[in-house]
């Protein structure tokens, strides 16, 4: 063999013993025809350690491991019997998203004003916390199918957090946020179209309320 075969022979052993380290030194001497202690030799030259090697293989497969195992219990807790995702994963997601993500549309009314999750909520048990502290959410749909109750903040200008949030429906939402301002029209009051559209939402309905209608007018529709 010339001399550039050995040297190409010898990286394609010390390459061997780098990838494939359950492969034995006997094994690798016995298919290129050559001694196990020229083997040695080589991986010696080559700078290479097989104990080390072998060790930060079994630290990989201990971390895939892991991660499987992880994986797994992360989608027991976010998934119904079926596969399909519960409903208060898609809330904590959605929470998280507007929260933390300046790419999301509603980020400038939440996170882009200072509103923040708790550390409790985030991290690698964020949602199991979160559903420990909110409970379920409550039962019951909209005729549209759409669900009544959302996580709601009694603070409108506080974080989410365990003392600051309930499950509530669109009306009670309503009713707190900035710009529900009630205006005395007679003897009667008035709701901005935010409230209006948030009673016509208990009532199952979906008739485009005016500014001016009272809150009889409303319910009576």
């Amino acid at each position: 063999m010339t001399k550039e075969e050995i040297r190409k022979r010898n990286r394609v052993i010390a390459l061997t013993a780098i990838y494939e380290p359950e492969v034995s030194l006997l094994e690798i001497a016995n298919k290129y025809g050559i001694t196990k202690q020229r083997v040695s030799l080589i991986l010696k030259v080559q700078d290479v350690d097989r104990r080390i090697i072998k060790q930060r293989k079994a630290n990989r497969e201990q971390s895939y491991q892991e991660a499987l195992r992880e994986a797994k219990i992360k989608r027991e807790a976010t998934t119904l019997p079926g596969g399909k995702v519960r409903p208060e994963y898609r809330v904590y997601r959605n929470m998280m998203s507007r929260c933390c993500n300046p790419l999301t549309p509603a980020y400038k009314n939440y996170g882009g004003r200072g509103i923040d999750v708790c550390d409790r909520w985030i991290g690698k048990f964020g949602f199991d916390n979160f559903i420990e502290d909110m409970g379920p959410r409550p039962e019951g749909t909209y005729a549209n199918g759409r669900a009544k109750h959302s996580i709601h903040r009694k603070d409108n200008d506080g974080n989410y957090e365990p003392t600051n949030c309930k499950w509530a429906t669109q009306t009670e939402q309503c009713a707190n946020r900035r710009k529900s301002q009630r205006k005395a029209v007679g003897h009667e009051s008035a709701l901005e179209p935010t409230e209006l559209v948030c009673i016509l939402y208990d009532n199952q309905q979906w008739i485009p309320p005016s500014a001016h209608q009272s809150v009889s007018e409303v319910r009576a529709t």
